[in-house]
């Protein structure tokens, strides 16, 4: 009785860190000013605190030490930057390097319980669950009650579609936290019906449509090699094996859905800027400033490549070694023409690339662990047996769209980054029963 009662306690607190991972602007943020809460980051560490034993393989094993490595390496890199800033400065441009650490620990235990696939199904439906009661908020209140409990948090009612912000923290982080849900949704599929894991799916689209984002269209070109390869054994199920309930009600589905998504996209502001893109070409991203902050990590990690005689740059204020380092800068200036049409990139006070985070801070050091990440990454998927040659390629198709969205345009301080991370690390254990 004891030990049932304590797993219930252990099952809730691990859904309350997946559920905070999926959702990590809900917090208190009059008290942190922060866009990302540390709520699920307090919840591990309750989480590691009560733990006697973790489960780690070798490469999980692998992957936290050079994790803690790197944190321990930033943090000697801003005791001896140059830059001056306060202890809380300090901390604060530290705490998303040793949150890895802790975030990485935390979710691989909870991969390896018994309970995970109803932890993840439970988190996936409180996450649909509080963004709809968000969505009916703003219908009513605007953000009046949501900002309370999120930082930034803005009902846009200036475009011709308003995008609702729910409990996050604008409208572009919405689409990027749902692929993040429907990671989690695909990595639970066997334990699903075909029909549930479809409607889950659904609802997850909508959920990113209701946004109006242009992250929605990233997303997409993200997920293009997995949507190339559902699309075409569908297909061949459709057109070479027997015709039933559930193909129908898809094509119906998707019959009725594509004409009502275009018209809804068409006004939004991702839709617009899809539509200036085609007109325009690459200059478009000149005339988004938004756009623009989005990719600035990622460029300023290409630059950083292309330069390896430079190895480390403090945490501190990331984008100080372009004053320091003139060819540096005109690299940058570079490669920002070449993506967007103008030389002049923002600095913006986050890197937005979390795992190109260690290749801004750390040079080839940096590329090289990120590397050996995704290395065991596809390890992972193809030392598993189990399962067949399609499930394989699926797997592998949204292994890519997570090296493609751990490079671009999200911070480091994300968790749903590292919950990602370990989701494929631990593959093997999530896909069995």
């Amino acid at each position: 009785m004891i030990n049932e009662i304590k797993n219930i306690k252990v099952n809730n607190l691990s859904f309350l860190i997946i559920f905070t991972a999926l959702i990590p602007y809900i917090g208190i943020p009059y008290l942190f000013k922060t866009d990302i809460q540390p709520i699920c980051l307090l919840l591990s560490f309750i989480y590691l605190i009560n733990k006697k034993n973790f489960h780690l393989n070798n490469i999980n094993f692998i992957s936290f030490i050079g994790l803690f490595t790197f944190s321990i390496l930033a943090t000697i890199l801003c005791i001896f930057t140059q830059e001056e800033s306060s202890i809380i400065e300090l901390i604060r441009r530290l705490m998303p390097l040793f949150a890895a650490v802790v975030y990485f620990l935390t979710f691989t235990d909870i991969f390896n319980s018994k309970d995970r696939n109803f932890i993840l199904k439970k988190s996936i439906d409180y996450f649909i669950l509080i963004y709809f009661l968000g969505f009916f908020l703003n219908l009513i209140s605007g953000d009046s009650i949501t900002s309370i409990f999120v930082n930034r948090n803005i009902f846009d009612e200036e475009l011709i579609v308003s995008r609702y912000v729910s409990f996050f923290a604008e409208p572009s982080r919405i689409p990027e936290q749902a692929y993040f849900a429907f990671l989690i949704l695909f990595s639970i599929r066997l334990q699903l019906s075909k029909s549930k894991f479809l409607i889950y799916s659904i609802i997850l689209i909508i959920i990113s449509l209701l946004s109006g984002a242009g992250q929605i269209f990233f997303i997409i070109i993200s997920l293009f090699p997995y949507l190339i390869i559902i699309s075409s054994y569908f297909s061949f199920d459709l057109f070479f094996r027997n015709l039933n309930y559930l193909k129908l009600i898809t094509l119906s589905t998707l019959g009725i859905f594509f004409p009502l998504v275009f018209n809804f996209l068409k006004e939004s502001r991702g839709g617009l800027f899809f539509s200036q893109l085609i007109e325009l070409g690459p200059t478009v991203l000149a005339l988004d400033p938004g756009v623009q902050v989005k990719l600035s990590g990622f460029l300023f990690m290409l630059a950083r490549l292309s330069l390896p005689e430079i190895i480390f740059s403090s945490p501190i204020d990331p984008y100080y070694i372009l004053e320091i380092e003139p060819d540096l800068a005109n690299k940058y200036n570079q490669i920002c023409v070449i993506f967007t049409g103008t030389p002049y990139c923002p600095t913006t006070y986050s890197v937005y690339t979390s795992l190109g985070s260690y290749v801004v801070y750390f040079g080839f050091i940096g590329a090289l662990f990120i590397m050996i990440l995704y290395l065991f990454g596809f390890i992972k998927i193809f030392n598993f047996r189990s399962i067949n040659l399609k499930q394989k390629l699926l797997i592998t198709s949204l292994f890519f769209s997570y090296i493609l969205t751990s490079l671009v345009k999200i911070p480091l301080a994300n968790p749903a980054i590292f919950l990602s991370l370990c989701l494929f690390l631990n593959y093997e254990i999530n896909q069995s029963d």
